[in-house]
C-alpha cells in the first residue's frame, strides 16, 4: 500500500527545514509552507 502525501500544514511549524522533495503525491495547495524562509531546495513534480 502506497500513502500519498495531500496535506503539508504539518510542515508548517519545521523553521529550519531546509530541503523538502515531495515528488509523487497528491499535493494541490503549497501555502502551508510559503513561510519556510530556510527552504533552499524544494521538489514536487508530478502532483496534479
Amino acid at each position: 500500500m502506497i500513502i500519498k502525501i495531500s496535506n503539508l500544514n504539518s510542515l508548517s511549524e519545521l523553521h529550519k527545514l531546509e530541503t523538502l522533495d515531495l515528488r509523487s503525491n497528491e499535493i494541490e495547495d503549497i501555502s502551508p509552507i510559503i513561510g519556510l524562509k530556510n527552504l533552499k531546495r524544494f521538489t514536487i513534480n508530478k502532483n496534479p
